[in-house]
């Protein structure tokens, strides 16, 4: 079955959640795509963390860092990566 890719970024863009997706595949987890929602929380501009890993967000300067912070423990608490 192939979904096309611009109705699942419609779709986690509708999402009254923030939605951050990693590959998990590489060590660092880099971030590969996030909906508005999340940047919103953590104020930043999606296009701006695309590409940078999860620990590298907890060191950056972004303004509700201490969001950032607690979401990221949050995956890393839950999955046992990173």
């Amino acid at each position: 079955m192939h979904v096309d890719q611009d109705f699942l970024s419609a779709l986690i863009n509708a999402s009254p959640d923030g939605v951050v997706v990693c590959d998990v595949g590489n060590k660092d987890w880099p971030i590969v795509f996030v909906n508005d929602v999340f940047a919103d929380s953590i104020s930043a501009i999606g296009h701006n963390i695309v590409g940078r890993c999860l620990n590298q967000l907890e060191d950056s300067d972004l303004p509700n860092k201490n969001t950032l912070v607690q979401a990221v423990s949050n995956i890393i608490g839950t999955s046992g990566a990173v």
